[in-house]
C-alpha cells in the first residue's frame, strides 16, 4: 500500500515584520516519493511577477531555503503548483519532514509566510539556496571531435549542451 500524507497550511502577509492577515493557503500532498505543492492566494493587495517560492527548514537558528519555483500575483491573486520527485527535496538534503514552512518574499519589507510549528520565522536568518556551481574550467582545451559527435553540440568544440 502506498504512503500518503496531506497537509493544509495558511499563508499570512507580513509587513515590516508584523503579521497582518491571511492571504491564502497551501496544500501539500506526499504520495510515495512524489510531493505535490499547491498554493492559492487571494486579496493580497499586491501584483508582481515573478516571485520566488521557497520551502524552508530550520538549522542552528538559520532557515535554509529550498527553491520550489516562481509564481505571479495579478490583481492581488495568484496560484502556484509544482511536483517534487524523490527525497531529498530538489537535491537539497532535506526531506519533507524537515521542512518548517513556506516563504514567499515580495521585497525587503513584505513577505508571505506559512509556519508549520510555533517557532517564529526571522527573515534575516533565511539562507537562499546555493546556485548550482559551474563546472571548473579545464587547464587543457579538449580536442574537438570530428566528425560531429552525438555527445556534443553541432561541430563539436567539446562543449556539452
Amino acid at each position: 500500500m502506498s504512503e500518503f500524507h496531506r497537509m493544509i497550511t495558511y499563508l499570512y502577509l507580513y509587513e515590516r515584520g508584523i503579521k497582518r492577515h491571511n492571504v491564502g493557503f497551501a496544500k501539500i500532498e506526499k504520495r510515495d516519493s512524489q510531493c505535490l505543492v499547491e498554493i492559492h492566494m487571494k486579496n493580497t493587495g499586491h501584483s508582481l511577477s515573478p516571485i520566488p517560492v521557497y520551502f524552508y527548514a530550520e538549522n542552528q537558528q538559520k532557515f535554509p531555503g529550498i527553491l520550489l519555483g516562481t509564481m505571479g500575483l495579478s490583481r492581488g491573486n495568484g496560484d502556484f503548483k509544482t511536483i517534487l520527485k524523490g527525497e531529498p527535496l530538489s537535491d537539497s538534503g532535506y526531506r519533507l519532514d524537515d521542512i518548517s514552512g513556506i516563504f514567499i518574499p515580495l521585497d525587503s519589507e513584505i513577505m508571505f509566510v506559512s509556519q508549520w510549528n510555533d517557532r517564529e520565522f526571522v527573515r534575516e536568518q533565511f539562507l537562499e539556496p546555493r546556485k548550482k556551481s559551474e563546472p571548473k574550467p579545464q587547464n587543457k582545451s579538449p580536442e574537438p571531435c570530428a566528425p560531429p559527435c552525438s555527445k556534443h553540440y553541432k561541430n563539436c568544440g567539446s562543449e556539452i549542451q
